[in-house]
């Protein structure tokens, strides 16, 4: 063992991969690669770049030179990406005589990045072009299935929900009355400061209950909505960007259906949407129109796909008012005039993701009549197919840890349909397809991992050797070498028996650890309280581990990928019974005669 993995290690050491996309052939891989560096000033700040691999068995190369991209997507011929990037936005600059915009008003402060643009750029080479100006940025996007198009979500103001594509933003004064608080105007007043009456702390007024969101931070009166662009021959902007929704509501995670005529999406527009994080699943024009509610009967929805005739919608949702789909959700057949329709149970939990902040694992309905997704059980990410018909579900590949994103390539037997993006509607049989997943595993922060369909199983080859049936391949691991200098900790999972079922917990053990020597022992609990821990690398555990702790993550009741009725067990009940299965798992890992009982 060559080092410790120090929390500085943890912070500056490791790198991270996310955003997996695969060209409709399934011929390359486009992803983002980031890391943390120190500035001089001795701050830290996150560097992301875009890289290509083309599975030549060399490494992939450096596609983009940004210091902040990310979220690559490929046109659906494949001759084009498209991705997220810093500017050159409308928000780069103020309106003349204005003061440059706060942060908290959603402007680039002074030496800051502007707000993330759509860039595109030729896979063969050549400069990127900026194709959005949205004032203060888009946090996702998706291709129309002709690639004439592309639908993205954007941050809107409320004074500039008219057209906010070509508004500038508002100085922070007109966006929000930033004042002294009480304290600060007394403390102003008895010190004669006259000149700055705002000195002191101040308190920014708000109007609406979610002003902050989880993730996100601040809010404000701002709120995200959905428009498409047109996208040129050579590759900029064919005119200019069209705003399909607005309101007093969030608009997130377009999907374009098969035919390229509407987009499915996701927004929470009851009445009491500031109060309940409950969501719909809508469909609106992509030339514009009213929006229709397709999910008449759930309460949340966190993902969409389309069937691939375009006449349903699948939807991974909760009909539990009290629940949330990030949570817990099942697969139902959405289609207007018509009852919902359950497909999954609780074997699997669908892997979802934050719509503000990250993009959704892909879920893709086949023609055939199979619906391949990720799915997530006891604290594991596998790659699974239901069928439409009975609902029948089976594994197919265990994605060896969480798995946080997956990207399926077009079937090989299909003319040219749009595999690589979110719509979710490709025709294929299924045959000759490749996924890709991006997967924290014990061992490693970050890998991708690579399973082919036609034989089953991953290919033959891949940086762990080989794999067997039914397991992926590791095409990617940028943190290889660095493990290797820094030994991960050891995970040993096991179960506690309590009243009502068993609570199951891991356990990570120091790299070197001892049966001999006698450790101190930290219990880590997750948030939710519906979370869960998962066979995955925790930067903290990781850390608390390399120090010589031994760190007990436990999953009791309340947790999620356990089934609905383990995952409500909390409701009305929290800090009860749940507090009891930690506790026991405490004295059935304190009992070893390798814990000090004492630390």
């Amino acid at each position: 063992m060559s080092g410790r993995l120090t929390a500085d290690l943890v912070v500056y050491g490791l790198r991270g991969l996310a955003d997996p996309a695969l060209s409709p052939d399934g011929r390359a891989l486009a992803y983002t690669l980031s890391w943390v560096e120190r500035t001089e000033g001795g701050d830290a700040e996150t560097r992301s770049r875009l890289l290509l691999d083309d599975f030549s068995g060399g490494p992939a190369r450096e596609f983009t030179q940004g210091r902040r991209d990310s979220m690559p997507q490929f046109a659906p011929d494949g001759r084009r990406l498209a991705f997220l990037r810093p500017g050159p936005g409308a928000s780069a600059a103020s309106p003349a005589g204005a003061r440059p915009a706060s942060p908290a008003a959603g402007g680039a402060a002074p030496g800051t990045e502007a707000p993330l643009q759509v860039w595109l750029m030729a896979v063969d080479g050549g400069e990127a072009r900026p194709l959005t100006r949205a004032p203060k940025g888009v946090i996702n996007f998706a291709w129309s299935p002709d690639g004439s198009r592309i639908a993205y979500c954007a941050d809107v103001e409320p004074r500039a929900d008219a057209n906010p594509a070509d508004v500038e933003p508002q100085s922070a004064d007109a966006n929000l009355a930033i004042v002294p608080t009480a304290g600060a105007q007394s403390a102003n007043a008895a010190a004669g400061n006259t000149a700055n009456p705002a000195a002191g702390p101040r308190g920014i007024p708000v109007s609406r209950v979610r002003y902050r969101h989880d993730a996100l931070g601040w809010r404000g009166d701002a709120h995200f909505h959905l428009f498409v662009i047109a996208v040129d021959a050579a590759g900029g902007a064919g005119g200019e960007a069209r705003q399909l929704t607005d309101g007093d509501w969030d608009d997130l995670a377009p999907v374009w259906s098969p035919d390229g005529s509407r987009i499915a999406f996701i927004s929470g527009r009851r009445d009491d949407r500031d109060l309940r994080a409950l969501t719909e699943a809508y469909v609106v024009p992509a030339d514009g129109g009213a929006a229709q509610m397709w999910s008449t009967g759930l309460h949340s929805v966190g993902a969409v796909a389309w069937s691939p005739d375009g006449r349903r919608l699948l939807a991974a949702g909760s009909p539990d008012p009290a629940g949330m789909a990030l949570w817990q959700s099942w697969l139902y057949v959405l289609q207007p005039g018509r009852p919902l329709r359950r497909l999954s149970d609780d074997a699997l939990r669908p892997a979802l993701a934050f719509p503000a902040t990250s993009r959704q694992p892909e879920i893709r309905w086949q023609a055939d009549g199979r619906i391949l997704l990720l799915g997530e059980r006891h604290g594991r990410s596998y790659l699974y197919e239901i069928r439409e018909d009975s609902g029948a579900a089976r594994p197919l590949g265990d994605c060896g840890g969480l798995a946080a994103a997956l990207t399926i390539s077009q079937s090989a037997d299909d003319d040219g349909g749009d595999a690589g993006s979110d719509n979710g509607g490709n025709a294929g049989s299924g045959a000759g397809l490749t996924a890709v997943v991006a997967v924290a595993a014990p061992e490693s922060p970050a890998q991708l991992r690579r399973f082919r369909f036609d034989a089953g199983a991953a290919e033959d080859g891949g940086a762990d050797g080989g794999a067997e049936a039914g397991r992926f391949a590791i095409i990617t691991d940028p943190n290889a070498e660095f493990m290797a200098q820094h030994p991960p900790a050891g995970l040993r999972k096991f179960r506690v028996r309590r009243e009502g079922g068993d609570i199951e917990c891991r356990l990570w053990q120091p790299p070197d650890f001892n049966p001999a020597r006698r450790y101190p022992l930290v219990l880590d609990i997750h948030g939710g309280p519906n979370g869960a821990f998962y066979d995955a690398f925790v930067p903290l555990q990781q850390a608390l581990a390399a120090a010589g702790y031994l760190v007990l993550a436990v999953n009791p009741r309340g947790s999620s990928t356990y089934g609905e009725g383990f995952m409500r067990a909390v409701l009305g009940d929290w800090g009860g019974e749940d507090y009891q299965d930690l506790r026991r798992a405490v004295e059935h890992t304190a009992a070893r005669p390798w814990v000090d009982g004492a630390r």
